[in-house]
């Protein structure tokens, strides 16, 4: 029974730093992590959530017990939950987790190293997303494998670089004809190219 107990609190120790992590990966895209990266990057959250947690909340964790002996003198558990404790445990989890999370999607940590220039990389997994974050709602003209080209504004796009698609709102596409270049339709839709559409390129308009 008291080692079963023991995995209990183990397990509760952990679920803090799994809470962050998932927080944190549902604000970021990044690319695919192993089990054991996984593991590794919610120890180290709960590492950090329990040093805040010690240091400003309380040294013990909500859930505790002790054994003491019944009339019968066998073992008997009494558990003691502190809901207030728990709470703030849970709070510091998910503040972590989304203070994390804010700092990978907007790339904080090597923009500052960049400016100090101790790197000169950044932490986005490919130049597809780099690129994209710093022209977000910009007019751009994209150019596809069988020779057509559109115009619109880039409203979103694949967070990772295998799957590579653009949406573009007030779109329209470049028709050339007589030596002419028009823009069908004129007054503009909304337009989604996937990997099936083949993009060959993509320009960045002047406004």
């Amino acid at each position: 029974m008291l080692e079963g107990l023991d995995a209990l609190a183990a397990l509760f120790i952990l679920l803090p730093g799994f809470m962050s992590a998932r927080i944190a990966q549902m604000m970021s895209a990044r690319g695919r992590q192993t089990e054991f990266e996984r593991i590794v990057e919610a120890l180290l959250f709960s590492f950090f959530i329990y040093v805040v947690y010690v240091k400003y909340v309380s040294p013990q964790i909500p859930l505790s017990w002790n054994v003491v002996k019944d009339a019968s003198g066998g073992p008997h558990y009494v558990f003691a939950f502190n809901s207030r404790e728990f709470f703030l445990l849970v709070a510091i989890a998910v503040a972590l987790g989304a203070v994390s999370g804010f700092v990978q999607a907007r790339d904080v940590g090597s923009k500052i190293l960049l400016r100090l220039k101790l790197t000169d990389r950044t932490s986005r997994e490919s130049v597809w997303k780099d690129v994209f974050l710093n022209h977000k709602a910009s007019y751009v003209q994209v150019g596809l494998a069988d020779g057509r080209s559109a115009i619109g504004l880039l409203a979103s796009y694949s967070d990772t670089d295998g799957e590579r698609a653009i949406y573009l709102t007030d779109a329209s596409w470049v028709v050339e004809a007589a030596g002419e270049t028009t823009l069908v339709p004129e007054t503009g839709v909304d337009l989604l190219l996937t990997d099936r559409s083949k993009i060959q390129y993509v320009m960045f308009l002047d406004k």
